[in-house]
């Protein structure tokens, strides 16, 4: 038996108790009775109607070989339907030809089992939607904890937030990279103003982000180094010296915008060379 949140599932163990029983019907055993200490009104009647079936099978045994017979196939068909279910079968059932048949007991049985079945399986698809939702809400989460904007025609700024691990490294490199291909951007600006605390591992993951959106042909910069966090640096003996750094966003955007000038140009006077 296991409960969450306030809904009672029906547990391994409830499952074992019942096939075993089936076990003991097989071996002739009909005095055998299943003892399954539950809370669960469904489970609790899906218990009792078993045992009344089997009581049944007890009783009748010898009077009416045939009836006996019947009922016993029927109790089988019932454990048929539950081995499958414990195999992760859900949409296992008691077929309709038992459910109508004359003896209350083993129709009764049938369809307790069912009902039981299609209320696991609600159950299971509940906790399968608060699943998905938590999981849109972590990424909408990662989302906003790495947003990237974009400044000006061919700017991207990705403003970095918190701490940063392998997980979140490979995330926002996943995303910027993503952005550079799709607006066709030339620069990059990666603020750290919201980074507090930075040690070898953080500052590895900023350069290789780096180094692959320039890879795809953008220029970078960094930007909004805390002077805690450029003490740190230094002491650790982290090499930034590859990478362009500059002290705020701003200063930042007024490097990419007299780059491109420049580089505009450099162009025509190509073309006009």
């Amino acid at each position: 038996m296991a409960k969450d949140n306030g809904s009672v599932s029906m547990g391994r163990g409830d499952f074992d108790a019942l096939l075993a029983a089936l076990d003991r019907i097989a071996a002739g055993e009909y005095s055998e009775r299943v003892s399954v200490d539950t809370a669960d009104e469904g489970i609790a009647r899906l218990r009792d109607a078993f045992n009344a079936a089997l009581q049944s099978v007890d009783d009748h045994l010898g009077e009416d070989r045939e009836a006996t017979m019947n009922l016993a196939l029927g109790m089988a068909e019932c454990f048929n339907v539950l081995g499958e279910v414990r195999r992760g079968n859900l949409a296992a059932r008691v077929g309709e030809d038992l459910l109508t048949r004359e003896d209350d007991l083993i129709s009764s049985f049938g369809r307790a089992l069912n009902d039981t079945i299609a209320d696991i399986e609600a159950q299971i698809a509940t906790i399968q939607r608060q699943e998905d939702t938590q999981a849109a809400m972590e990424h909408l989460v990662r989302q906003l904890q790495t947003p990237i904007l974009q400044l000006w025609d061919d700017v991207l700024a990705l403003p970095v937030i918190g701490m940063v691990d392998s997980r979140r490294s490979a995330e926002m490199m996943g995303s910027l990279l993503d952005e550079i291909m799709r607006r066709r951007c030339k620069y990059v600006i990666l603020d750290i103003t919201g980074v507090e605390i930075v040690d070898t591992r953080t500052a590895d993951h900023f350069v290789k982000v780096m180094k692959s959106a320039e890879l795809l042909g953008a220029r970078c910069v960094m930007t909004g180094i805390r002077p805690a966090v450029a003490q740190t640096l230094v002491e650790l003996g982290v090499d930034l010296t590859s990478i362009n750094t500059l002290r705020n966003l701003q200063e930042g955007l007024r490097f990419c915008l007299r780059e491109m000038e420049q580089s505009r140009a450099g162009g025509r006077l190509a073309a006009e060379g």
